[in-house]
């Protein structure tokens, strides 16, 4: 496994976490922790996140803001020209309401999206809720890694989250 962040220094730019498993080429995923706007650029810049080195096979994002979702619209052309079949996209509630109001505004086929709310507390969506606690917080599996989420907490007021990925056993 391999852990790369990407990140520049200018301000209003998140970064990003890139896990990657295997072996690279086509068949290798990436699993990509944060999609901040502006990441598009960044990998073109400095030749990331290519063909050749993998596929994205999921994306997780913490809060629906620009900092964790504002370079989806493009990952998804990147990704539908490099040929992708289908992205997991996880995300706290409303990630499937966000999703579908950039489709009005920003029109594409493939790849598929297959979206997994988690549920951010017991008032979100009892269904939710319910698979999160019966799953001890795995949020996403595989054949080779396991995502659980981790407690929110607060540092200086702003408001924190994480996940922690994990072989899968």
């Amino acid at each position: 496994m391999q852990l790369q962040v990407l990140s520049t220094h200018s301000e209003g730019v998140g970064a990003a976490v890139v896990l990657s498993t295997g072996k690279p080429g086509l068949t290798k995923p990436l699993y990509l922790f944060g999609c901040p706007e502006g990441l598009s650029r960044i990998c073109l810049e400095h030749k990331l996140l290519r063909t050749a080195q993998g596929h994205i096979a999921a994306v997780f994002c913490t809060e629906l803001g620009r900092l964790q979702l504002g370079g989806f619209c493009s990952l998804i052309f990147r990704s539908a020209a490099d040929g992708a079949g289908r992205i997991a996209v996880v995300g706290p509630c409303g990630v499937r309401r966000h999703l579908d109001a950039l489709r009005h505004y920003v029109r594409w086929r493939h790849p598929v999206l297959e979206l997994r709310p988690v549920a951010c507390s017991a008032a979100c969506n009892e269904a939710d809720w319910t698979r999160l606690v019966e799953s001890r917080g795995c949020v996403f599996r595989d054949g080779r890694v396991s995502v659980y989420k981790l407690n929110q907490w607060s540092v200086s007021g702003a408001r924190v989250s994480a996940a922690a990925a994990a072989p899968a056993a």
